[in-house]
């Protein structure tokens, strides 16, 4: 196994000599994404990174039939990088294509599924019923620990699911990659791919990307990448293997969430997969996949029912066809609702009277999470990225208080800390699985994350005696119904408490609305916002100090609601009608420029503009079908749109009745 790790890459790595000496390379597929995700009227772009001599020769297929270039496909190959880009992309062109490659050693093809994603389509901005926006992201494949050949392209894979498609920048060793040493990059709201130029022994490191979206949403990964000489052969104590194996059986009550995690030592890129009864398991957030980047997996199951019990197996695959499993039999038990009774000291159950918060602190930081327990005397169990933290362990400290708060340190903050932070409450002696569990993340960034401004008030936050000050003032503003809204104030110095925005003086709890902090920067995200959400807005770096305060006035506008109630009717002749109708209780923040009256007649199911009136409340119908049936409603109109209708007036029926005196009466019926 350590031969073969070490004479194919050192193949790739000569190529430039085999070319001259007219030695054969054998074709093979340096990078190929299994999956784009495109949305609709966009712009697919394949690119494949290829290795092979003599040169070999590409073609783009789709079931067995070749594309050529065209209007809307382009295809191109330089050097080893193949690309290919379909413009205006359509529900009819997802599918699986093929990349072929081949010359006189051979040939060899690779899929690719392509996934054309509806675009989200509404008639106007107005959002009634809008849902609350994702809150994180979620990281299910981490970018692992490696070690590539001298040659080799260093290939960063993450796979993760985000609220919105987010921003990624990647450092080594603190500093930010050129866009020179990033041979290819793909970033979608569910996965990630950097491929990085070919490994020098320089570039060994640590790499760490940075994701964040529009909504504040943050995640850090890490990962140590160790560039091996192609010479040596692959040390036997880092050969492929499982060094922590899953337990064989695990035992629980349903409903207690557990945990299947086993611990991987390997030098090549992996893939983590989990099956239970032999069926692949798909991962969500019941059945989450767990991968700390560090070799560590798990899948964590949030609320086991009996039928979750099971033969559970964990697929980890490597290069070359290679894998590695391993697996454990989960036994769900029933929950006995007769519980035994507790002493006095145990009438309350276990629980977290607070949960731990996220933190982002920069690198060398000291960081601090917080949580309480109840009964006061339990000790919570800490962990970082899968690792157990005891007293012992370097960098870290503990605290237990006599109230119940568990506090856990971490001293001069590092990349490789970046991730998950869990505390878990211990298990007891008659249930010893079922413990409970509250999760954190924390995200470590390089210095050169931030950009110049900030980090001059990054070191003015550090300096003693600097003045606790907002940087600049906020400006008004008017927003639509349905926007989504940033509000954001950089700051210098330390607060001395955590920052908390408020509306009209009141903290905010909307559950659309999100906030976060930054050393010297403070965000404010309004998702979808709705018209009780315009007010004055505040925040204040120090509540003993009115002076630290800044606030702005925000405007919500929209279109009006419909007039109050339903109209109602009087009949002017045998043909025409007066309709009427009340004010609307609200004018969307903008003046009401009119109304339309909409007619359905009987026997009919679409209704029709009648009339279109400017600020009034009555409107006179005429033209209408003797003996004929009619029901009427209105609309509200402002510069933003037209409101919903009002319910619709009763039935009105057009008839003439002789009266005795030979006048005539009207009448509706």
């Amino acid at each position: 196994m350590a031969s073969r790790a070490v004479n194919q890459p050192a193949l790739a790595s000569a190529k430039g000599t085999s070319e001259q000496a007219g030695a054969v390379v054998p074709l093979k597929f340096i990078y190929v994404p299994q999956k784009l995700e495109v949305y609709e009227y966009e712009t697919a772009i394949f690119q494949c990174i290829i290795e092979g001599y003599p040169t070999p020769r590409m073609s783009w297929q789709r079931n067995g039939t070749p594309l050529v270039p065209s209007r809307t496909v382009a295809i191109q190959c330089k050097g080893s990088l193949c690309t290919m880009k379909i413009q205006n992309v359509q529900p009819k062109d997802a599918g699986q294509y093929q990349l072929v490659i081949e010359n006189e050693s051979g040939r060899v093809e690779r899929s690719i599924e392509l996934l054309v994603l509806e675009k989200i389509r509404t008639i106007n901005r107005v959002k009634r019923n809008s849902q609350p926006a994702i809150s994180s992201i979620r990281i299910y494949r981490h970018i692992n620990d490696y070690s590539p050949l001298v040659g080799e392209y260093i290939i960063l894979n993450a796979e993760y699911y985000a609220p919105s498609i987010p921003t990624v920048r990647c450092f080594h060793n603190g500093r930010e990659l050129e866009d020179g040493r990033i041979f290819h990059k793909s970033v979608s709201q569910r996965n990630l791919s950097l491929v990085l130029e070919k490994a020098k022994a320089s570039d060994s490191g640590t790499y760490t990307c940075v994701l964040e979206t529009i909504d504040g949403c943050m995640k850090v990964m890490s990962a140590e990448i160790d560039v091996q000489d192609p010479k040596w052969s692959v040390p036997i104590d880092k050969l492929s293997r499982i060094v922590r194996e899953l337990p064989k059986v695990i035992t629980i009550t349903e409903g207690t969430e557990v945990e299947l995690s086993l611990e991987l030592q390997c030098c090549e890129l992996v893939k983590c997969s989990w099956k239970k009864n032999g069926r692949p398991v798909k991962d969500s957030s019941d059945f989450a996949y767990i991968d700390h980047g560090n070799g560590k997996f798990g899948l964590r199951i949030k609320d086991p029912f009996l039928d979750d019990a099971g033969l559970y197996e964990c697929v980890i695959e490597m290069g070359k066809q290679q894998h590695l499993t391993s697996s454990c039999y989960l036994d769900v038990l029933e929950l006995d609702q007769q519980q035994p009774p507790m002493d006095c000291d145990h009438r309350l159950p276990v629980r977290f009277v607070r949960f731990p918060l996220a933190q982002i602190a920069l690198e060398g930081d000291n960081v601090e999470f917080y949580a309480c327990v109840h009964p006061p005397d339990i000790r919570l169990r800490w962990y970082v990225r899968g690792l157990e933290i005891t007293s012992g362990t370097k960098g870290f400290s503990m605290e237990s208080r006599d109230d119940g708060g568990n506090i856990l340190r971490i001293f001069n903050t590092a990349y490789r800390q970046s991730g998950e932070v869990k505390c878990c409450i211990p298990s007891t002696t008659t249930d010893p699985q079922g413990q409970l569990c509250a999760y954190a993340d924390l995200c470590v960034l390089p210095k050169a994350y931030v950009g110049a401004l900030e980090r001059k008030e990054i070191e003015r936050h550090s300096m003693v005696g600097q003045k606790l000050r907002f940087l600049h003032c906020l400006q008004d503003e008017v927003v639509l119904q349905g926007d989504d809204v940033i509000i954001e104030a950089c700051y210098q110095g330390q607060p001395p408490s955590d920052l908390r925005w408020k509306r009209s003086g009141r903290t905010i709890t909307d559950s659309n609305v999100t906030t976060s902090n930054l050393p010297g920067r403070t965000r404010l995200l309004l998702t979808n916002i709705e018209p009780a959400q315009g007010g004055k807005y505040s925040i204040q770096l120090d509540k003993t100090c009115p002076e630290t305060e800044l606030s702005m006035c925000l405007r919500v506008e929209s279109p009006p609601e419909p007039p109050a109630g339903k109209p109602t009717t009087s009949v002017v002749s045998h043909t025409s009608l007066n309709v009427s109708w009340n004010p609307a209780p609200y004018d969307g923040g903008s003046a009401i420029t009119g109304f339309v009256i909409e007619m359905q007649q009987s026997g009919e199911d679409r209704w029709v503009c009648a009339k279109r009136v400017p600020n009034s409340f009555s409107c006179l119908i005429d033209s209408l079908q003797q003996d004929g049936c009619y029901r009427f409603r209105i609309r509200a109109e402002n510069v933003h749109g037209t409101s919903y209708p009002t319910p619709a007036s009763d039935l009105v029926t057009l008839s003439e009745d002789k009266r005795s005196n030979g006048t005539s009466e009207l009448r509706a019926n």
